[in-house]
C-alpha cells in the first residue's frame, strides 16, 4: 500500500517529465497566468513578470517553462492541479493527453475519477493531498 506522500511524489516525478509537453501544449498566456495569479498561486509580481519576458520576445514556451518550474517548487498538489481546470482545458486541447497520463498515476481506489469531471484534477488532487491549507 503506498502512501499520500508517495503518490504526490509520483505525481511530481511525472510532472517534471511532462513539463517540456506542457509548455508546448500552452499556446497562449491567457487564460494560464490569470488562473495561477487569481488562485494566489503565483504573486502579481510574478505575473508582471512572467508577462514582460514574453512581451520582451523570450519564446511563449519558455516563459510556461518557467511558470511550470515555479509550480515544481512549490510541490502543491492544489497548484499543480489548476493547470487542469475548466478554463485551461478549454483554452489549451493538448493538455487533454497530459491530463490522462497523470489519471494513471492517481490512486484508483482512493479517487472515483469517473465520477469526477474530466477537467477538474483540482478535485482529485485536492483528495489526494487532503484539506488546503487556509490562504492568507
Amino acid at each position: 500500500m503506498s502512501t499520500a506522500h508517495e503518490n504526490t511524489e509520483s505525481i511530481f516525478r511525472l510532472f517534471r517529465a511532462l513539463k517540456l509537453d506542457i509548455s508546448d501544449a500552452i499556446k497562449d498566456l491567457f487564460p494560464f497566468l490569470e488562473v495561477l495569479r487569481d488562485n494566489n498561486v503565483i504573486s502579481d509580481e510574478q505575473y508582471d513578470d512572467f508577462q514582460e519576458s514574453h512581451g520582451n520576445l523570450i519564446p511563449l514556451h519558455k516563459v510556461v517553462y518557467r511558470v511550470l518550474g515555479e509550480l515544481e517548487v512549490k510541490h502543491d498538489l492544489e497548484a499543480l492541479g489548476l493547470l487542469f481546470c475548466k478554463q485551461n482545458m478549454e483554452a489549451y486541447p493538448d493538455l487533454e493527453g497530459i491530463f490522462e497520463r497523470f489519471k494513471n498515476v492517481l490512486p484508483h481506489d482512493e479517487l472515483h475519477l469517473e465520477e469526477i469531471d474530466r477537467g477538474d484534477l483540482n478535485s482529485q488532487l485536492s483528495l489526494e493531498q487532503g484539506p488546503a491549507p487556509a490562504h492568507q
